[in-house]
């Protein structure tokens, strides 16, 4: 469904409208539901608020999440550990979409 969803986005840009898919997978689920913490698609999805020019609204989000960290813990910081975690090639080994469904692993 994503990928058609992507495909359509890809149309709307093609007659010069501004469309975007973002994937935020498991967002509603049982474990979702009782989760105290923050959901990892949060992440990208505040980097793309920047990358995409979401300007001062974008920094008001970032900011909005910052303060509920620890001290000495920045958005930026969580960012980077989440992205080495994920371009570790174990990690990466799991991303190739064209092999999905993958069989799940050790």
């Amino acid at each position: 469904a994503k990928m058609r969803l992507e495909s359509v986005a890809q149309a709307a840009w093609a007659q010069g409208i501004s469309a975007t898919v973002f994937n935020c997978p498991e967002i509603r689920t049982n474990s979702s539901d009782i989760f105290a913490g923050v959901e990892l698609s949060l992440f990208p999805l505040l980097s793309a608020l920047k990358r995409e020019g979401g300007a001062a609204w974008a920094e008001q989000q970032w900011a909005a999440c910052q303060e509920l960290l620890n001290d000495g813990v920045s958005v930026q910081s969580l960012i980077d550990q989440i992205e080495a975690y994920n371009n570790d090639p174990v990690s990466a080994s799991f991303r190739n979409f064209d092999a999905w469904p993958m069989d799940n692993t050790l």
